[in-house]
């Protein structure tokens, strides 16, 4: 509510302490208090990989690699009558979602990813008062066991982002509109380029109406991608390469976007056959920047 500011730390030494998160009022040095000691008396929860505010209360994600991430919340979060509460089960039911890596809102749901070594998961709550409430909303990974690592969500332009660390291929983004599951599209490929751009939780902003992801990367240094500004991209002219007309068995069209575009491939465009042509079909799609070609 604006009423504090909140830190979590980290512990090595789950055998000793678990993580703490600890609040302020001004954010001045000397006005910290702890609020919550010993990882929720639970000295496995290592700390609090997300924070998020929905609908009045504090919600904060936990590291719990033995039992699995949780998920609190408090809406009195200091002093003498906090009210934290658990609202998951360790790790949705699965101690393999080690980390709750990542919480945002997107229309009426409290949306949240998970790290899993089989995949990371999505899962969402509207009341997210109990258990129950929790729904996964994506299959593991995507589908893709090596979708394991770090993510982090964003709502943008009236869709909800997932940036997702593929530890073999290089950090993807995938999007949806609905969000229950079945309209999730990737958007973004093989670390853009580059296998070894990853991403770790929560590196992700929107800043003058453009969605930016921060990656990690040991090779070459981190990088910083955001697709184009709004308005997006819109093809500007189709024109026939080959002479007309021709018998040739293949014909291809230059396509120029009116801004560089990436990820275009043949499911983005469709074919409008004459009369007097049948089992047309499209074979290929190359190019870069604003301009593409595509084989008939």
């Amino acid at each position: 509510d604006g009423s504090a500011i909140f830190a979590a730390t980290w512990t090595w030494d789950a055998s000793t302490n678990g993580g703490e998160i600890w609040g302020s009022a001004t954010g001045d040095p000397g006005s910290w208090t702890r609020v919550v000691p010993n990882g929720f008396a639970d000295s496995n929860n290592w700390s609090t990989s997300s924070f998020k505010v929905f609908n009045g209360y504090l919600y904060a994600g936990t590291y719990n690699s033995l039992t699995g991430g949780e998920v609190w919340r408090c809406s009195v979060c200091m002093g003498p009558s906090t009210d934290w509460t658990q609202v998951n089960l360790n790790g949705f039911g699965d101690a393999a979602n080690r980390s709750i890596s990542s919480m945002t809102e997107f229309g009426s749901f409290l949306y949240a990813s998970t790290m899993n070594s089989s995949g990371i998961e999505i899962w969402r709550c509207s009341t997210c008062d109990t258990p129950s409430d929790w729904t996964q909303v994506s299959t593991n990974g995507f589908g893709d066991a090596a979708m394991n690592g770090d993510g982090g969500l964003q709502a943008f332009n009236g869709q909800l982002y997932a940036v997702i660390d593929n530890r073999t291929a290089g950090a993807e983004v995938w999007r949806c509109a609905s969000c229950g599951g079945t309209d999730w599209a990737q958007v973004g490929y093989a670390g853009f380029g580059d296998a070894n751009n990853g991403v770790h939780s929560e590196k992700t902003a929107v800043f003058n109406n453009r969605l930016y992801v921060g990656t990690y990367n040991y090779a070459n240094g981190g990088e910083i991608w955001s697709p184009p500004a709004l308005p997006y991209p819109v093809v500007d002219s189709i024109t026939l390469a080959n002479p007309s007309p021709t018998n040739a068995p293949f014909v291809s069209f230059f396509v120029n976007f009116s801004d560089n575009v990436v990820g275009v491939d043949a499911s983005d465009f469709a074919l409008i056959p004459s009369t007097h042509l049948s089992g047309s079909s499209i074979v290929a799609v190359g190019g870069w920047g604003d301009t593409y070609v595509v084989t008939v």
